[in-house]
């Protein structure tokens, strides 16, 4: 039997860091420095992606907010905007 989900209206998926990149792009201060993109802004999410500097810190897709802030002292989190899709 198949049970509908409620309340997902998105799927996103990250190939090569793709979000956080347009972040850096749209935010020229972000660049250089690691950036996770969020669905939200909670410690109790997870990165839907990770830029590159965030990556060389251990910070992955998939990683939970509370153990980035662990990995990274300066860490910046944006909301998943609607300009992606």
């Amino acid at each position: 039997m198949l049970y509908q989900m409620r309340g997902l209206n998105w799927l996103y998926f990250d190939l090569n860091s793709y979000f956080a990149t347009i972040e850096q792009q749209v935010d020229p201060s972000l660049r250089g420095k690691p950036v996770v993109v969020v669905p939200l802004l909670s410690d109790s999410t997870c990165a839907i992606t990770a830029s590159y500097e965030a990556k060389l810190k251990g910070i992955k897709t998939g990683t939970k907010i509370y153990e980035t802030k662990k990995l990274a002292l300066t860490l910046y989190m944006s909301k998943v905007g609607t300009s992606y899709t």
